[in-house]
């Protein structure tokens, strides 16, 4: 029994965290956000969080690269460009 209490637990435990984690999109929302108000070191913190989740995500890869682009780093952007494509 006291294992099993120990179980539900843990499974209540993850599953509060996971329904707390926001969402692809809503990290996106909130990079593009801070990309709109030039806040472009906090909006590619974002859009590295949605590329955890989704390494595969072209839209975050492009605007990762559009801030990144617009913060003169011209190699990475490149980088994000590329493997948006």
């Amino acid at each position: 029994p006291h294992t099993v209490r120990k179980s539900v637990l843990f499974v209540f435990l993850f599953a509060m965290i996971f329904a707390c984690s926001p969402s692809e999109q809503e990290l996106m929302d909130e990079g593009i956000k801070l990309l709109e108000a030039s806040e472009l070191e906090k909006s590619i913190e974002f859009f590295d969080r949605v590329l955890e989740k989704n390494a595969n995500n072209t839209t975050a890869l492009n605007a990762k690269g559009v801030a990144l682009y617009q913060l003169k780093n011209y190699d990475a952007a490149i980088e994000a460009f590329t493997l948006s494509i």
